[in-house]
């Protein structure tokens, strides 16, 4: 993304520091931060069919099959379906927009960051997947961060139609992370400001619209995904304390990253014992993994045995 409809509004931040203890102070404080978030499903409906429209007038077979997003708190419990689908050529390319980054931490920590996001998932043991950082050569990489809105106001789609690729007729990557953008975009297009991240997942189609799925292995063939992430969170590289006020970088991005290479949300709120009980021992989520579908604070940075076995299975099985 190298324009964006909105100025980034400023943040004020806190200096960091060494968390005290796991627990909260107000467990029932804490408690009404996990209320359930909830997305208007006919909305992003509408808003993926203006893109894949958008899509069809550009010529290009691909359309928009996934909108997948991590939340504040409890998360999206509709989305909740493991595995969508998976990479044909097992070492997809990701290119950061390094000029869209957030301007809350410096340049370099963010870039390093998502480096080791992406190697996290690439140490799997027999995970099957191998994600490989390419060039940030394109002025405006990006095809889905410009709102575009009705006669009435509504924001009908996120297609950019002076992205770069749609002049040179060749995507930037397999994966582009188009930055950071801001609260606006969250709330107006998506409905909720609460949404940390953001990944667009596209799919090939055949002649008569339905998904490809090449390989035979019963998921959709990825083709190209974008992901974008809410600068309005106070963004932290350290000390994330666990239901505290601060988005732990390499978390939400190990997360998202998931989402790219075909892993969905699995996991519920785990309310037995009680509730007290679990934030105590930071065990919010049955089971624990970074697919969990909401984000509590806090440090989750390494894939979990039910996220490798998701991988494997996605990518070992029947090939």
């Amino acid at each position: 993304m190298k324009k964006s409809l909105y100025a980034l509004l400023p943040l004020a931040l806190g200096a960091c520091a060494a968390p005290d203890a796991i627990a909260p102070a107000a467990p029932s404080a804490a408690v009404a931060r996990l209320a359930p978030v909830t997305l208007d499903t006919a909305r992003l409906g509408r808003l993926a069919d203006g893109m894949n429209r958008s899509l069809v007038a550009s010529g290009r077979s691909l359309r928009v099959a996934q909108m997948s997003f991590f939340t504040l708190g409890r998360g999206v419990p509709s989305y909740r379906r493991l595995r969508f689908g998976a990479w044909v050529d097992r070492t997809p390319e990701v290119v950061f927009d390094a000029s869209d980054y957030t301007t809350q931490i410096a340049p370099e920590e963010v870039d390093a960051a998502m480096e080791r996001a992406y190697a996290s998932w690439n140490r799997v043991a027999r995970g099957g997947i191998v994600v490989r950082r390419a060039a940030d050569d394109m002025p405006n990489p990006d095809l889905f961060d410009v709102p575009v809105y009705d006669d009435e106001g509504t924001c009908v789609s996120l297609f950019d139609d002076g992205a770069t690729p749609l002049q040179t007729g060749s995507l930037a990557g397999d994966i582009v992370v188009g930055g950071w953008l801001p609260a606006q975009f969250f709330s107006e297009c998506l409905g909720n400001s609460s949404v940390i991240g953001l990944t667009l997942t596209l799919v090939a189609t055949d002649g008569t619209g339905a998904y490809v799925d090449g390989d035979g292995d019963g998921y959709a063939d990825i083709q190209y995904a974008e992901q974008y992430y809410n600068d309005s969170f106070q963004w932290v590289t350290a000390y994330a304390q666990f239901l505290g006020p601060d988005a732990d970088l390499e978390s939400i991005l190990v997360h998202e990253n998931g989402h790219a290479i075909g892993l969905d949300h699995f996991g519920r709120l785990n309310l037995q014992p009680p509730i007290e009980v679990l934030l105590k021992r930071g065990n919010l989520f049955d089971p624990a993994a970074v697919m969990n579908e909401g984000y509590a604070g806090g440090e989750n940075r390494t894939p979990l045995p039910t996220d490798v076995a998701a991988v494997r299975t996605l990518y070992n099985s029947g090939r």
